[in-house]
């Protein structure tokens, strides 16, 4: 929490602005690249933080808002040394009636486990056990449904979750899978220095997010700090020098590149909660400051 609270401050000094909560980066003399928005991401207690944000696109507060789940994510791990790529598809109906609490903070629902197979694409998903963590211990409530989709995926598609009738009624909730997304700046292994601009390269066809994660290589954690929005489709901004050494001096870095088809209006007839339905495209580069 304390190095969170410090991010958010500092942050909001190398702003210099009176609205802190956004900040707008157009880094002189670059009239051809894209103004880029700089939000601080809301502080997470580290004990109790879920992950998702570099294997998922799952925010904290996305993680905090909506009991169900439904995702298919295309995600691939830049380190330099290594590129790997996954696929699979996740979802989660969490009852909140029966809640986890830890020192009397809610930290999720109940993973209910549906009476019908639930598929995608006519796959079927498989029941798998829905851990919370609490003080840095994996705790198992209930379930929620996995399929791996590697070697199978298709970027640009549509993907449709079904089952039959149940205790929560009939599912039949479609998405869309968006196209794919190559990073050429950061390169994954690279080493970067905070005194100079840092450009952001991607390609990629749609309306992208780029988050900011400290990275822990020992636990391959990562804590998000920060969201970057590119104001244009041109596939390059600049990260400006003064963000840069407004951060904690962390060594590694995660920047994570999002472009996501989101439905927050899902609606299942029985299910009590907000669900969200969402298709990604996920690249993430790590790096290290200096």
């Amino acid at each position: 929490m304390r190095l969170v609270s410090s991010i958010l401050l500092l942050l909001f000094l190398a702003a210099g602005c009176n609205h802190p909560t956004e900040v707008v980066v157009q880094p002189l003399g670059s009239e051809q690249e894209d103004p880029l928005d700089v939000t601080p991401l809301q502080m997470v207690d580290t004990t109790t933080y879920q992950g998702g944000i570099d294997s998922l696109a799952l925010t904290p507060v996305d993680q905090a808002r909506f009991a169900g789940l439904m995702l298919v994510t295309n995600t691939v791990f830049d380190k330099g040394s290594s590129v790997v790529s996954k696929a699979s598809s996740r979802v989660l109906f969490a009852d909140l009636n029966r809640p986890y609490s830890h020192l009397g903070e809610i930290l999720g629902g109940f993973g209910l486990r549906l009476k019908v197979p639930l598929t995608i694409n006519g796959l079927v998903m498989v029941p798998i056990p829905h851990i919370i963590r609490a003080a840095s211990v994996a705790i198992p409530w209930g379930v929620e449904y996995y399929r791996d989709l590697t070697g199978t995926f298709r970027q640009d598609t549509d993907y449709t979750w079904s089952a039959g009738e149940d205790s929560l009624g009939a599912i039949g909730i479609p998405i869309h899978a968006p196209p794919s997304i190559a990073v050429n700046s950061p390169q994954g292994g690279g080493v970067y220095t905070r005194d100079q601009d840092l450009k952001l390269r991607w390609t990629g066809n749609g309306d992208m997010t780029i988050y900011l994660s400290v990275w822990r290589p020992l636990t391959g954690k990562t804590l998000p700090i920060m969201k970057l929005h590119p104001l244009g489709t041109r596939g390059h901004a600049v990260l400006a020098s003064k963000i840069l050494r407004a951060l904690p001096r962390e060594r590694f870095y995660v920047f994570t590149f999002v472009l996501a088809d989101r439905n927050e209006s899902v609606h299942i007839a029985r299910f009590n909660g907000e669900i969200l339905a969402q298709g990604s495209s996920v690249y993430n580069t790590y790096v290290e400051l200096q």
